[in-house]
């Protein structure tokens, strides 16, 4: 059995879902970040169980072909990317992979997946920046958490972040230096915790997240923001919550406008600080354009976008069928989905509802006649099982299916082919013909140099 902190030579057979090399030690299955396939590395174990292990690179002995040297300063010590020492070929290849071996361990399905579709930009894609605050042994440091901790790494600029990322990391260190307390986790004290800002349509919102309901220096921090951006809107936000939370409930408006407008696609589209929308807009409007493709091929029905966000594909849905019903569980998100349909001129062809999919799904499919196209766009972990279920009770003509997680994918794909069932609450292989033909599979490069892919599948009922 492998032992903490003993060292080994081993070549690397295979890439994890993580991104991390994976070889053979002694029979076991030892997991290495940094590490690609092919290579011949020295390996120290960090942590051991019975049948696998993770181990920490080394040295590389005899490296890839794929390697190449990362441009981020900090890359091997922020935890924001995963896949910078790559080359970005590569990691198109090796995303296809993941969602493909996914398929076939999770959900026992061989797939046929294509190479992953191009961001066109590797670096400064992200329209979206979350960046924690915190006072650590007296400093106060602005930066991304360390992989699995809660250490920060200062930095100044963030290469897959859109260039105003440097401006406003300057402009949130000038407001601290006012006198502004920075939050500490192990006292639970300190005022900032958070800046969270978006770009949309070449205006910023920002959102400073804070401990109080107290608003600090608000008309300073907005000169301050001035000097650097020519349009945005500020927020204050109140977290008191010592937790992985980021956003509390509450938002103040002290600067600009409450919902901003953008202009995409031919569409109007009203954003606010709580909106859900893609990071990478070049990326999104492909897989809008897939997904609107998709549904355009039986015009004339119903389609139920499930996880609707600010309802942009469900504006661009209503293009393409009789009536779509848009489920999102924020409230803000939805205010703006129903500013965005009449914007447009297309309230009468949509209906946004308020709540938990589990809740609302199951009755609004058994009140629909007809053919039913079902999109479902969940977070992370995928749909809950009351919605998967729902569905496949449902049996509608045709489902599209976007995730940013190709593992809760093929568990989610396999429950509503049948071909995965649950034993109570353990997820079982059942061995019945599959319900449904898996039309197409096609992962999307969303995420460039992160070890995450975003993909589109379409099942039709046999």
């Amino acid at each position: 059995m492998l032992k903490k902190n003993d060292e080994y030579v081993a070549v690397i057979e295979g890439t994890g879902s993580n991104g991390e090399g994976v070889a053979k030690i002694e029979g076991c299955a030892v997991f290495i970040p940094y590490a690609l396939e092919g290579e011949t590395v020295k390996v120290k174990i960090v942590n051991a169980k019975n049948s696998y292990a993770f181990g920490k690179l080394i040295e590389v002995i005899s490296p890839s072909p794929f390697r190449c040297e990362p441009p981020c300063p900090v890359f091997y010590k922020c935890g924001g990317c995963n896949l910078q020492h790559v080359n970005y070929e590569r990691q198109l290849e090796i995303k296809s992979q993941t969602v493909r071996d996914c398929f076939k361990k999770i959900a026992c399905i061989d797939v046929d997946v294509p190479l992953t579709v191009s961001a066109g930009e590797q670096y400064r894609y992200r329209n979206k920046l979350q960046l924690p605050i915190r006072n650590i042994n007296g400093k106060n440091v602005i930066g991304f958490f360390r992989e699995n901790s809660h250490d920060i790494v200062p930095i100044e600029d963030c290469l897959i972040q859109r260039e105003w990322v440097r401006g406003l990391i300057r402009c949130i260190n000038e407001y601290i230096s006012l006198g502004v307390s920075c939050f500490n986790d192990a006292t639970g004290k300190g005022y900032l915790k958070h800046v969270v800002a978006r770009e949309v349509g070449g205006k910023l919102i920002v959102v400073i997240v804070c401990t109080s309901d107290k608003i600090l220096f608000a008309n300073r921090l907005k000169e301050i923001l001035q000097r650097e951006f020519k349009e945005f809107s500020l927020f204050f936000n109140t977290n008191k919550l010592n937790n992985n939370v980021v956003l509390g409930d509450k938002f103040t408006l002290v600067y600009g406008e409450e919902k901003i407008m953008a202009q995409e696609g031919g569409l109007i589209l009203p954003m606010g600080p709580e909106s859900f929308m893609q990071v990478n807009d070049g990326v999104r409007k492909l897989i809008y354009d897939k997904v609107s493709a998709a549904v355009n091929e039986n015009a004339n029905s119903t389609v139920i976008d499930a996880y609707s966000g600010a309802g942009f594909l469900t504006a661009m849905l209503a293009r393409r069928a009789d009536r779509v019903y848009g489920i999102e569980c924020v409230r803000e998100a939805v205010d703006c989905a129903n500013r965005l349909a009449e914007e447009n001129g297309l309230s009468g062809k949509i209906t946004n509802v308020c709540g938990l999919c589990e809740d609302v799904l199951p009755e609004l499919i058994k009140k629909e006649d007809g053919d039913i196209c079902v999109v479902l766009d969940p977070p992370r972990k995928g749909c809950a099982r009351a919605v998967v279920e729902a569905v496949a009770e449902a049996n509608p003509k045709k489902l599209i299916y976007v995730s940013c997680n190709p593992s809760t994918l093929a568990r989610d794909v396999g429950l509503l082919l049948g071909t995965l069932g649950y034993d109570g609450n353990e997820l079982k292989k059942t061995g019945t013909k599959p319900k449904y033909n898996i039309d197409f599979v096609q992962p999307y490069d969303m995420f460039p140099n992160t070890r995450h892919v975003e993909t589109v599948v379409r099942l039709s009922r046999q």
